[in-house]
């Protein structure tokens, strides 16, 4: 992806205006994570394993971009690589119980 520029402070400000500052997506991706996180203790009995912790945050992540800008493409091709990393973990790498 190209920047139309190097500074930092402009491309931060150009984040913000596409999805919104970045405490409040911090404070929302930990809500949603909190959420997995319980109802993966209610179905198994323990804390997501960390790994999968990590690779849900970036999801989650990718759901708030999309959910800011639906129209910006590159988001989905990025989710549908998370969705293929979780299950290579999970699945093909048998790293976490089910």
């Amino acid at each position: 992806m190209e920047h139309k520029t190097t500074n930092v402070d402009e491309i931060l400000e150009e984040r913000a205006t596409s999805y919104g500052g970045y405490g409040a997506g911090v404070e929302c991706r930990a809500k949603i994570l909190a959420a997995l996180n319980e109802k993966h203790i209610e179905t198994q009995g323990t804390d997501l394993p960390e790994g999968l912790r990590i690779i849900f945050g970036d999801v989650v992540l990718k759901l708030m971009r999309i959910a800011s800008d639906p129209n910006h493409q590159d988001s989905y091709i990025d989710l549908a690589g998370y969705a293929k990393i979780i299950k290579e973990y999970t699945v093909d790498e048998n790293n976490v119980n089910s």
